[in-house]
């Protein structure tokens, strides 16, 4: 067949090209249609509100969160001048301490003084009864009997000192320590010593035992309380009121030795 004799074929079919846009543009109030009431009131929010100082607890602790200025932590400065001052009144007395440079080194035990604090008895474990009678400016040998000294104790004046050695006996000087005789001749694990203020009774206590009263100025003793215990302290005044403790168990109290 000849190519240039072939018919062309004309359709009443063909897309025409004028036809109107698919997305015809829609009036603007059918978009977007108004919500919000008109008389809504405006609420107006302040750009640089300071924050007051006065919502700082200065009593919390670091790094409480303070809802005001959160996530940030406050750490308010603490002021330690009430509670440790530099500075002291007279009247507090044993906040300073120092070694006593007349003294040793010992594995002191006890230790008492008289009222004025002019005499001062200490007591260590095998070793001696050491004085001072003038205020722990220097200390001497008081008794150079060693042994394992647990107690000593002495009156308001200093004159009369009672003491007491583990596993041994309990000794008495009325002298300000010059000379010691035995006021119990009894060997007892002795754990502690207490004469009133005018030698009007002194009590001692020993480990598992009992408890015990020297009367006539420690010239004997006698049984004063039977409940045997591990007895670790006692303290007695002039009015005849005592009182004892004892490892696992109670305070104790006496009143004209009625326990």
């Amino acid at each position: 067949m000849d190519p240039t004799n072939i018919p062309v074929i004309v359709t009443t079919n063909a897309i025409p090209t004028d036809l109107p846009s698919i997305n015809p543009t829609l009036p603007s109030s059918s978009i977007s249609p108004t919500l919000e009431p008109s008389n809504v009131p405006t609420t107006v929010f302040p750009t640089n509100s300071p924050i007051s100082t006065a919502s700082v607890n200065p009593t919390i602790s670091p790094g409480y969160i303070n809802p005001t200025t959160s996530p940030s932590y406050e750490y308010p400065t603490r002021n330690y001048s009430n509670v440790y001052p530099t500075s002291f009144p007279t009247f507090y007395e044993g906040y300073t301490w120092s070694s006593i440079p007349s003294s040793k080194a010992a594995s002191w035990n006890d230790i008492c003084t008289s009222t004025s604090g002019q005499y001062v008895y200490a007591v260590a474990s095998y070793d001696y009864i050491y004085k001072s009678s003038d205020y722990s400016n220097s200390y001497t040998i008081a008794y150079s009997n060693k042994q394992s000294w647990k107690a000593i104790d002495t009156t308001g004046s200093g004159n009369i000192v009672v003491a007491a050695a583990y596993r041994g006996y309990i000794y008495i000087s009325e002298d300000y320590g010059v000379s010691w005789s035995v006021v119990f001749e009894e060997s007892k694990l002795w754990s502690g010593l207490s004469i009133s203020q005018t030698n009007v009774s002194c009590y001692a206590i020993a480990h598992n035992d009992n408890i015990y009263k020297l009367v006539d100025g420690g010239k004997s003793s006698h049984l004063v309380n039977s409940n045997n215990a591990y007895w670790t302290g006692i303290t007695t005044d002039n009015n005849r009121i005592t009182y004892a403790v004892a490892k696992d168990g109670y305070i104790w109290q006496s009143s004209n030795d009625v326990w």
